[in-house]
């Protein structure tokens, strides 16, 4: 009797816990869901202009992969970010759902889209393994959330390589009547 005791407390140490899955979970979908709504949100990135833009309070502009924060200090919908276009005139980074003339915009968005699909699966194999009681899909988990983590590592660096935070000229100034770059991107 002593030894099936014995036995039982082997054959669970061996297995391991069973909230290590639930917390893996828990972690994938709330970074998922941070992920989808930092890409989303109008206010990803910070730039700050050396000027004032034309209808803007200040010289800080914060945009978003497929929205902005408008000049009256209010986060743009979708459409009507595709309805103006971009945040200033001559601005078109807004008016295609996917790809504009920026190539590092366009592949940040491509990397966002790539993150998401990518760690929805990994989610998925999560949540099969949290019905199972031996691990499924262990590889397939492993290599949907690598790629991605690195999806949204280079979502993140490319998007601050867009000609709105590097070109030299890419804001144009009605007081100094000259293109200009940003001071700060952030």
């Amino acid at each position: 009797m002593n030894m099936r005791l014995g036995a039982q407390h082997n054959k669970r140490s061996q297995c391991g816990f069973k909230w290590r899955p639930k917390l893996l979970a828990a972690l994938l979908t709330v970074g998922l869901l941070l992920s989808i709504a930092g890409s989303l949100y109008c206010d990803f990135v910070t730039v700050t202009l050396g000027f004032v833009p034309t209808g803007y309070a200040g010289d800080e502009v914060s945009v978003g992969l497929w929205s902005f924060l408008g000049p009256d200090r209010r986060c743009q919908t979708f459409k009507d970010a595709y309805r103006l276009g971009g945040f200033t005139d001559g601005d078109d980074n807004y008016s295609h759902w996917f790809i504009n003339d920026d190539m590092a915009w366009t592949i940040a968005r491509c990397a966002a889209i790539v993150g998401v699909v990518f760690g929805a699966i990994a989610l998925l194999c999560i949540l099969i393994n949290l019905c199972t009681d031996e691990p499924r899909l262990v590889d397939l988990l492993a290599y949907t959330a690598i790629v991605a983590l690195l999806s949204e590592a280079a979502k993140l660096g490319l998007f601050f390589c867009t000609n709105l935070c590097i070109s030299e000229n890419f804001w144009y100034s009605v007081d100094l009547d000259e293109y200009m770059g940003s001071t700060s991107c952030g």
